[in-house]
């Protein structure tokens, strides 16, 4: 092959090259154009009044939210009041931002809890925290603070005890979206399962932090001009958020009724990977209305206070006005007092709030000073929403720190996520029992 040959085949295999990327680029961008139809569609079919009422919620949160952040910004509030000040305003509406477990709240508790340096920390999240100038910006931002986390990890006498890296995006995304909701999306972890699932974000496993965000934040546009232009409408990022947080839930709620009996008794066992066989049908047991049932779903729920690590004494039916149980940690120096109430639908306290004022009195009297904080819990299948009015009265008049409400379900969520993430009594305190109300689902997105 002479020299001007060999410059063909060189120019042609070049040609070739780029013709074989742009075709796998055209073919891409069809199969997600497909996908993307496909999730518009399904979108529209649903009633949308549920994720209507989640949006006013949320616009009408949003200007303290803002002036939170620009408080901190402004070095207004140190970094300790910003963190409370943060969870306290977004507890008040659970269930609607998304921010109260793993990946949020409690990944921003353990950063400052691990910080040797919080004013430096500080600093660094006056920056990261700021909305970015773009998306390169962005990425600079997640690479920043995961460079941080390394260095406490490094650190760290007790690994467990450094916040988890992977729930950086979601953390700075969360609180640039705050900020400005058109500016950047968050990375909810269930939409990112759900494009996963359709290999529309692909080997994320494989890439660093920023670039998973990178690929998110890509196909979000993508998605969001490719329906405006084609249905020439107007979207907004929380719609695209509820596009694919929501989608395929339809097929979700097909398959589940189709389980067998069996598979029904707890919701997502097969998920729970440090659930014992034991606590199987606890969920189950929580429906019941037969008498022997409620004993022994009172006898579980201690049995699932011991498995966590708490000390456990049983009181319960047969010994008069009195809750089911004391969980208690002398190492933490604070006591759980628990009442497990067995519903067919829900449960609502209604007048039970004299009694429980009336026994939780009893009990901080009886142990006295050997605890600095008693919380009182309320396990059951399912509660009335709004409980707020009763359960000021009961701290009130009680003095205990907290009253919350768990479902038998999310209490065994919380018993996994106690192995899965290594947590310890003072974690569970810090992130589950220093607030009121129920504890609900979006808590346990990790």
């Amino acid at each position: 092959m002479n020299y001007n040959s060999f410059q063909i085949f060189i120019h042609h295999k070049i040609l070739y090259g780029k013709n074989k990327a742009r075709i796998k680029k055209v073919r891409n961008m069809e199969k997600h154009q497909l996908l993307f139809d496909k999730i518009y569609t399904e979108y529209k079919s649903k009633d949308q009044s549920e994720m209507e009422e989640l949006d006013k919620t949320r616009f009408k949160q949003l200007p303290e939210l803002q002036d939170i952040i620009k408080k901190f910004l402004d070095k207004k509030t140190n970094l300790i009041d910003f963190k409370s000040t943060l969870d306290s305003a977004l507890k008040r509406n659970r269930g609607i931002w998304g921010f109260s477990g793993f990946s949020g709240q409690m990944f921003f508790n353990m950063l400052v809890n691990s910080s040797v340096d919080v004013p430096k920390l500080a600093q660094l999240l006056m920056n990261l925290i700021k909305i970015p100038n773009d998306l390169e910006d962005a990425k600079k931002k997640i690479k920043l603070l995961r460079d941080y986390i390394l260095k406490i990890q490094e650190l760290a006498e007790k690994k467990s005890k450094a916040p988890n890296m992977g729930h950086i995006p979601f953390f700075l995304s969360f609180l640039w979206q705050i900020q400005d909701k058109e500016a950047f999306p968050t990375y909810y972890k269930k939409s990112i399962e759900k494009l996963e699932e359709l290999n529309i974000l692909e080997n994320l496993w494989e890439k660093e932090l920023d670039e998973c965000y990178e690929q998110f934040y890509q196909i979000t546009q993508k998605f969001k001009n490719y329906i405006e232009t084609k249905e020439d409408i107007q979207l907004t990022l929380y719609d695209i958020e509820h596009m694919f947080y929501h989608y395929g839930e339809a097929d979700e709620l097909i398959e589940n009724e189709n389980k067998e009996p069996m598979n029904e008794q707890v919701e997502c066992f097969d998920e729970l990977e440090f659930v014992a066989p034991y606590f199987r049908d606890l969920e189950k047991i929580s429906r019941s209305d037969d008498r022997k049932d409620v004993k022994i779903f009172e006898q579980k729920i201690g049995k699932l206070f011991e498995v966590i690590g708490y000390d456990v004494d049983y009181l319960g039916q047969g010994s008069g006005r009195e809750p089911d149980g004391i969980a208690f940690t002398d190492t933490e120096r604070y006591c759980i007092i628990f009442d497990a109430k067995c519903r067919s639908d829900y449960y609502s306290i209604g007048t039970d709030y004299r009694a429980i004022i009336e026994y939780i009195k009893r009990k901080m009297k009886k142990y006295g000073k050997r605890y600095d904080k008693y919380y009182f819990i309320i396990i059951s299948s399912s509660f009335k929403e709004n409980e707020n009015e009763k359960i000021k009265l009961i701290k009130k008049d009680s003095a205990v720190h907290s009253v919350i409400m768990i479902t038998a379900a999310n209490l065994l969520k919380l018993l996994d996520q106690r192995f899965k993430l290594n947590l310890d009594l003072e974690d569970i305190e810090t992130n589950f029992l220093m607030f009121d109300g129920l504890i609900t689902d979006d808590m346990f997105q990790e």
